[in-house]
Parts: structure tokens; C-alpha cells; sequence
């Protein structure tokens, strides 16, 4: 029964969704085009974050209820993915356009929002390209070490499938130099 209740959960919730997801499938370069002033700018990053959660929150609720190899499960997951390849490329066209956005212009959500995306998505060569951004984005207070250390860390884990173990008494800096010193990255 409570198998039952989860899933008519799940598809009332996907279902109510369906409008807002609509929205955000339209082409980013012409969404980004149309982005005047901050305002704009920070409601649409601010809906990417939104987006990016949306489905993440969905597998956990039905993780619960509902097994891995099930048709439900796995078109829960094909959402997941289909939503992370468009905020990606959302993402992509805005740093193109604007750069990274500011933390005291933007607010805390927005000014992750570049990072929380790249982080979410699998392709490594991606994930890459953004280091030199991301490592400006930490130098100019916009996101912290620790995130910068969570990020190339799960490069770290999709290149050797582990994490980099850190002592309890690593400070952030010291844990960014040794992810940093395992990817051979120089910055």
C-alpha cells in the first residue's frame, strides 16, 4: 500500500510540474539573450538551482518506495539527467554572456548555481573547463574552498572511483592542496 501511495505521489508531483518544465526547455542562448538586468539574471539562476533540485528530490522521496531497476524509478532518473544536460547548458550560455555571477549582487543560491550545476553533471572534459573560473569565483569570495574542494574531489572520484579520504584536522586550504596535488593541477 504505502508503495502505492508513493508512486501516485511521485506522478501527481511530475505532473504538476510538467508546466514549469516547459519553461525552462526552451533554447538557453535565447533565454540569456533576454536577461536586461539583475533582476532577471538572479530568477534565472535562481530557477536553474530550483530545477536542479527538483528531481533529486523526487529519487530520494522515492528511493525509499520504489526499487532502482523499476520503469519508474528509471524515468525518474532520464528526468534527472535530461534536466542536468539542459542546466548545463543554461549554465554554459549565461557564464558565456555574463561570467560568474557576483555573490553580493546575486545572493548566495545564484552565485552557486554555476558551481552546483558543474558539479552535478558526469563528463569529466566539462567539469574541467570550469576549473580556471571556479578557482576565480573561491578567489573573489564567490563560492567557499570547501566548494571548490567538493568539486574537484568528485572529479577526483569519476576519474579513480574514490574519494580523497582527508584527515579530521585538515583545514580547507590544505584539503584543496591535495585534491589539487592528486589532479596535477597548478593554479
Amino acid at each position: 500500500m504505502s508503495k502505492f501511495i508513493a508512486f501516485t505521489f511521485v506522478l501527481l508531483f511530475i505532473f504538476s510540474c510538467k508546466q514549469e518544465q516547459k519553461k525552462t526547455d526552451e533554447d538557453p542562448l535565447l533565454i540569456v539573450d533576454q536577461l536586461f538586468d539583475v533582476p532577471s539574471r538572479k530568477n534565472f539562476l535562481d530557477q536553474i538551482h530550483k530545477d536542479d533540485a527538483h528531481w533529486r528530490e523526487l529519487l530520494l522521496i522515492t528511493d525509499r518506495h520504489i526499487t532502482k531497476d523499476s520503469p519508474q524509478y528509471d524515468s525518474l532518473f532520464q528526468n534527472l539527467m535530461r534536466t542536468d544536460e539542459l542546466n548545463k547548458k543554461k549554465v554554459e550560455t549565461y557564464l558565456k554572456r555574463f561570467s560568474y555571477p557576483d555573490v553580493d549582487t546575486f545572493g548566495v543560491q545564484a552565485a552557486l548555481t554555476p558551481w552546483l550545476v558543474m558539479h552535478h553533471f558526469y563528463h569529466v572534459p566539462t567539469k574541467e573547463r570550469y576549473i580556471p573560473l571556479f578557482m576565480k569565483a573561491m578567489q573573489d569570495g564567490n563560492i567557499t574552498t570547501m566548494d571548490m574542494v567538493f568539486y574537484l574531489n568528485g572529479i577526483y572520484n569519476l576519474k579513480n572511483k574514490h574519494l580523497i579520504e582527508f584527515s579530521e584536522s585538515s583545514t580547507p586550504s590544505e584539503k584543496l592542496k591535495i585534491v589539487m596535488d592528486s589532479l596535477k593541477i597548478v593554479f
